[in-house]
């Protein structure tokens, strides 16, 4: 009942209306809707929901092991006056410590310049908070704040204290993960000592230096960006270069196989190498550009031997590119323990031996064919600093894939020797559960995909009553499909508001 009307409350009436069910009222599906006011940061009702439905006092040492998960979504600007609070809701909400530095500082700009002023600012974008079990089929989202766009320091308190609430709910936090935005890099580099590529810091919540806490890029974030600075050379906006081994590795060579494979000119007309491939991969919109698969289906194997047998001698680094990201992909996106018996691949089987050689390809020869990439890139002569950069990937990215690597195989390894630990799936490492959450977000609001602050926390609390009975329809990931699965004899009661007295 509570899906149902989550997900359109005319059609929940028209239901109830009409007598072909006997449904509850919809007060009464308000009582539990609304169990809790939502407020930004810590909600303590959300946080005992968190306890109670992941049961962390009784399952295993192993299965506390979770992964931290933040990100951004965009809302509607908005004050919105809450009836409950007698409250303007709609401002930037930091925290305590990042809304007073954040006062300070505009207080000391204020003095400064005049035409700067002291009010608070709306916020356009909401940071949510996930954690995610790495050995349950635990995601929750468990605080968000609204803000304008997040800075380094800022992040830092938010996601320590996110860590600290964690252990002290009974979980072991093993990882941070997240996507590729410039705070994000920056708040990873702020835990090292001048490294060239920062990926672990000790957890700063304990009292002695013993436990350490891995940063992980989202992988299917490294795929798309792969597949852009590919799409920009030779083609689209032209602002990389990419060369390798003396050949060029262009946009155009992916244009011209498709063109060659769907033309009437080959000696099996209508018969296609790569059915999968339409216009939408070759000439994306900016919208379809955010779509993983699209991306990954152009990096992937098929394309490669496809590359192959179209026998042009000029692709081979082309083809090279394509094979050795394809391969990243599926070492990192193994989400179940048949996926590489049912797909023929030996590289989406579980991890079940800190020896797997796996672990070998992606530290010594995928790393390796990055850095070679890079110091040919660097040592190539009559070229400016900023000319030999685009002959590679961009840093950014080269640090992302760095950063994932590093992290995935220490930490993994280090998972396979816990006790009652059989093997890890490489998939619970990316943020795809968020981006799931957010579409449900975007679901509720209908045609408008931009909710406001208020909006946002009423969703909240009614996904977290409703669970997974709310599908996302829409999101730039291909989770969360299928039928849904109805426990009928989970009996548990669920949260109620109170009754005033």
């Amino acid at each position: 009942c509570l899906a149902i009307y989550h997900s359109s409350p005319a059609a929940y009436k028209l239901i109830r209306d009409s007598g072909f069910l006997f449904l509850p009222h919809t007060s009464t599906l308000l009582q539990y809707s609304k169990f809790t006011e939502p407020t930004p940061g810590f909600n303590p009702d959300i946080l005992s929901k968190l306890a109670e439905e992941s049961n962390v006092a009784e399952i295993p040492e192993y299965k506390r092991n979770v992964s931290l998960i933040w990100d951004e979504m965009k809302i509607k600007s908005k004050l919105v006056y809450s009836k409950s609070t007698g409250e303007l809701i709609g401002f930037t909400d930091l925290g305590s410590i990042s809304e007073e530095l954040k006062g300070f500082e505009k207080r000391c700009r204020t003095q400064q310049d005049d035409s700067c002023n002291g009010d608070l600012d709306l916020a356009t974008h909401v940071l949510a908070c996930m954690v995610r079990g790495i050995f349950t089929n635990m995601e929750f989202v468990f605080a968000y704040y609204p803000c304008l766009t997040f800075t380094s320091d800022q992040l830092y308190d938010v996601v320590w204290d996110a860590t600290a609430v964690l252990m002290d709910l009974g979980f072991r936090v093993r990882a941070f993960i997240c996507d590729g935005a410039s705070p994000n890099r920056r708040f990873y580099r702020i835990h090292g000592n001048g490294e060239a590529v920062v990926y672990w810091t000790y957890n700063v919540n304990m009292d002695c230096e013993s436990e350490k806490l891995y940063f992980f890029c989202d992988v299917p974030h490294l795929i798309k960006t792969a597949r852009n600075n590919m799409e920009n050379s030779g083609a689209h906006n032209r602002t990389r270069n990419l060369h390798y081994n003396g050949q060029d590795i262009s946009w155009c060579h992916i244009q011209n196989l498709f063109h060659w494979d769907v033309g009437l000119d080959r000696n099996a007309a209508g018969l296609r190498m790569l059915p999968k491939l339409t216009t939408d991969h070759i000439y994306p919109t900016p919208s379809q550009r955010m779509k993983v698969n699209l991306a990954a289906q152009v990096l992937s194997k098929s394309v490669g031997c496809a590359l192959a047998i179209e026998g042009r001698h000029y692709t081979v680094s082309t083809r090279k590119f394509v094979e050795m990201v394809d391969r990243f992909f599926d070492c990192l996106n193994v989400r179940h323990t048949r996926q590489g018996t049912a797909a023929r691949k030996p590289d989406l089987e579980p991890y079940r031996d800190p020896t797997d050689v796996r672990f070998v390809w992606l530290e010594e020869e995928f790393l390796g064919f990055l850095r070679q990439w890079e110091d040919q890139a660097q040592a190539t002569a009559n070229m400016t600093k900023d000319q030999k950069n685009r002959l590679c990937l961009s840093k950014q990215t080269l640090e992302g894939f760095r950063i994932t690597v590093a992290s995935f195989t220490t930490l993994t390894k280090m998972l396979l020797q816990e006790e009652g630990v059989r093997y890890v799936l490489s998939d619970k490492f990316n943020q795809d559960p968020l981006e799931q959450h957010f579409s449900k977000q975007r679901r509720r609001c209908g045609a408008n995909e931009n909710p406001t602050v208020m909006e946002f926390g009423q969703n909240e609390i009614n996904i977290h009553v409703a669970g997974e009975m709310i599908r996302a329809v829409r999101g730039n990931c291909r989770r969360g499909g299928g039928n849904v699965q109805i426990d009928f004899s989970n009996d548990t009661a669920l949260p109620k508001r109170p009754r005033k007295r």
